[in-house]
């Protein structure tokens, strides 16, 4: 349990950290996510993910753990935070006829009558896939339906955009 209470310090740290981007290079204004300062000031579905899957994590584990109740008042107060986090790439997000989505990339790199929702093009697959974990998580733990659901469209997306080779694996 001692580390359990490390990690949830070391939680709190990291949510204190989280807008305090100059103004997204995207959408204009600070967005109530973290950001990773080399890229240009862009939330990004891969470092939403990269920093919310533990605390995601942690939050599941302490809700399905009859043993660490004790410890759910401290982590509860996170989960309104973590559905704005979430739903900050909601403006990123697209869905396919094949009943697959995905996350455009928050870059302007193409022409905006192809991807008007501020990304430029498809994000590559490990960048959103990092943004399905916390989802899932937080999906089970609040009874979202509209996260289990994005991320079984994610999961379709990326098999239909992967190589199936002769052993059956994948290759993207």
């Amino acid at each position: 349990s001692k580390w359990l209470e490390t990690a949830i310090t070391r939680m709190e740290e990291a949510w204190s950290t989280r807008g305090q981007g100059d103004g997204d290079t995207v959408w204009g204004e600070p967005l109530p996510t973290w950001y990773e300062k080399s890229r240009n000031d862009n939330a990004m579905t891969l470092v939403t993910g990269v920093m919310l899957y533990p605390i995601a994590r942690l939050m599941d584990l302490v809700h399905r753990e009859p043993s660490l109740d004790k410890l759910w008042s401290q982590v509860e107060p996170w989960l309104p935070m973590c559905q704005e986090v979430i739903d900050t790439h909601e403006r990123e997000w697209v869905e396919f006829n094949d009943g697959s989505g995905f996350y455009l990339e928050p870059y302007l790199k193409g022409p905006q009558r192809l991807y008007p929702r501020g990304g430029s093009r498809m994000n590559p697959l490990n960048r959103a896939l990092w943004l399905a974990a916390p989802m899932l998580h937080i999906g089970r733990i609040l009874g979202r339906e509209d996260y289990i659901l994005k991320v079984t469209r994610m999961a379709r997306y990326f098999k239909n955009n992967c190589e199936t080779v002769e052993n059956g694996g994948l290759v993207w």
